[in-house]
């Protein structure tokens, strides 16, 4: 069995981090690796199988001289974290499954915050290249060589809207398969579904947009609500009114969790954020 933890540092034993810690000597990717690098992450994650821990993976707050050394610094003030630290035993039992994709899946939705970087090894074997394309990670600016390892490194990043997206759709996984409540949720309680998939995709197929030179309507600002396959085209304002539905209604349930989801502070954060960078001259909007 395949049991999956992420949580900040500081709720995970001595011994857990022990154990993280002699995964990340072995991966032999990190200058000085130590506890103290372990404990400052902002996100750590777990995967046992049969109780032995068999993979790791984090949400760190580093330098960004990968923006620099990629030739787009301009680039670097909206990414402040990074996912790393990922490593997987090679193992018979778990070799092919997915476990290295579905860790950081697993990050990037609880982390759900802002917009993620991530740097690997620009190489043809690298299972992490692969990995981070699969997550809608993109190639920004120059290939460069690693200070340390000498190897050629590349530069990815995921932009908010994605995330906004993923979290989404995580949520209706754990209500509509899960049946838990927001209650459960909040507190970790989770519904794990551990499959082998060619690439990550939404299970239910609903796209938040918001697009640059829009306008404000009725002095509010606004993203569209999507579902391409169920034919569902909506928009609606930060606040979670609906102002415009072309097609079919949307589900009551889905509706729900949408309004749920629409008033977290993270998600009108997210909001705002992707609504100001695309509209820097409608920033004055509700």
């Amino acid at each position: 069995m395949i049991e999956i933890t992420t949580d900040k540092p500081i709720n995970f034993s001595t011994k857990e981090l022990e154990s993280f810690l002699k995964l990340l000597i072995e991966q032999n990717q990190i200058v000085n690796p130590s506890i103290d690098k372990i404990k400052g992450c902002y996100l750590l994650c777990f995967a046992k199988y049969n109780n032995q821990l068999f993979g790791i993976g984090a949400i760190k707050q580093v330098y960004k001289t990968p923006f620099d050394k990629a030739k787009v610094s301009e680039l670097k003030s909206f990414y402040n974290y990074e996912l790393g630290y990922l490593y997987v035993i090679d193992h018979p039992e778990i070799r092919g499954k997915g476990l290295g994709k579905e860790i950081s899946r697993q990050l990037i939705s609880s982390f759900g915050r802002e917009n993620l970087f991530a740097t690997t090894e620009e190489s043809g074997s690298n299972p992490m290249k692969f990995i981070l394309e699969k997550l809608d990670f993109q190639k920004v600016g120059n290939s460069y060589t690693g200070t340390n390892t000498g190897k050629t490194i590349a530069l990815y990043i995921r932009e908010t809207v994605k995330t906004i997206e993923l979290i989404f759709d995580d949520l209706l996984t754990q209500i509509i398969k899960g049946n838990l409540t927001h209650e459960e949720i909040e507190k970790g309680i989770r519904y794990e579904e551990f499959q082998q998939v060619s690439e990550w995709k939404l299970k239910y197929g609903y796209k938040f947009n918001v697009y640059s030179n829009d306008h404000l309507i009725n002095g509010k600002k606004h993203f569209h609500f999507d579902n391409k396959s169920d034919k569902v085209f909506t928009k609606f304002d930060f606040k979670g009114n609906l102002l415009e539905s072309k097609g079919k209604p949307i589900p009551s349930n889905i509706m729900k969790e949408l309004m749920y989801f629409v008033k977290k502070e993270s998600t009108q954060i997210n909001l705002h954020k992707l609504w100001d960078e695309q509209n820097p001259t409608l920033t004055h909007g509700e």
